[in-house]
Parts: structure tokens; sequence; C-alpha cells
């Protein structure tokens, strides 16, 4: 949808993901957490229903909902939207886009710095590797093709 490449470290609970940077922390200052991510990785397979319940604002209204429920409903929600969409990914159908992995520089754990403020920075690096070699934050099929194929955008003023 229009938040593909938005990150979004937030648990069921509320609470910023830091799991991973108390794990680093404890291998020590210096250890390094290495950001990457998979660009067009959104845009290999195409799945009409996904794109349709985005399309409608069904994710984020469902999101919402989600998150209003006291815990244990919240629980059970949580696990049926993962049934659910690891039972709609099925009917996705494959396109020959060009993914490209990146890696971004390392975040070093520095002395006396707290989980949450290791995980923000690198949830900061992490963006911002996203932003520089994707381009965009949203899903775009068209631009994955094109980027794929070589073809280039006619510029708005040539189309005429």
């Amino acid at each position: 949808g229009k938040d593909a490449y938005t990150l979004s470290w937030e648990s069921a609970s509320g609470n910023q993901r830091a799991g991973f940077a108390k794990v680093a922390q404890s291998l020590g200052s210096g250890f390094e957490i290495y950001p990457c991510f998979s660009e067009n990785g959104e845009e290999m397979r195409f799945n009409p229903m996904i794109v349709l319940w985005a399309y409608l604002g069904l994710d984020v209204l469902c999101g919402r909902v989600i998150r209003m429920t006291p815990p244990l409903l919240c629980a059970f929600l949580i696990q049926m939207a993962v049934i659910i969409t690891f039972a709609v990914t099925n009917f996705s159908i494959p396109l020959p886009v060009k993914v490209t992995q990146h890696i971004g520089e390392a975040v070093t754990v520095r002395v006396g710095e707290s989980p949450e403020e290791l995980a923000l920075r690198v949830h900061d690096a992490l963006q911002a590797l996203i932003d520089a070699k994707q381009g965009r934050r949203h899903r775009d099929y068209w631009a994955a093709l094109r980027n794929t194929w070589g073809a280039r955008a006619v510029p708005d003023a040539k189309r005429k």
C-alpha cells in the first residue's frame, strides 16, 4: 500500500521494538548492526485482493481496530489477521521485477546507550537507506517493471 516502505516498529503493546538492540548490547560496545532491505521487494508479487484491501483503506482501519481492543482479543485478532493474510498471499501473481539487496553503513553499539536509543538509530539508518535506494515509500508496480525492463518514463511535457 501507500506505506509499504515506511518502517513501523510498534509492537502490539504500543512499545517500540528494541529486543534486537538488547541482544546487540549484550555483545558489547563496538558491535555493529547493518541495516539492509530489498529494493522492489514489495513489487515482486501482485495480489489483486491485497491491492484492493489497501486501496479501500481497510488495512489502516483493521490496524486501528486491533490496537483498540483488549489484550486477549487483540492477540486473537492478530493471529486471525496473520492466518488470513497467509492464505490470501497464495493467490499472488509473480512479477518479473529486478530485486536488489542493499546493505547500509554499520550502526555501532555505544557505551551507556539505552536499547531504545540504539533501536531508534537503527530505525533511522534503515529508513534513510530505504528512502535513498527505493526512492518512494509506496508500492509501485509500474515503476518496478520500468526499472526492470529499462524503459524510461515519458516526461509529462512530452505526453501532450
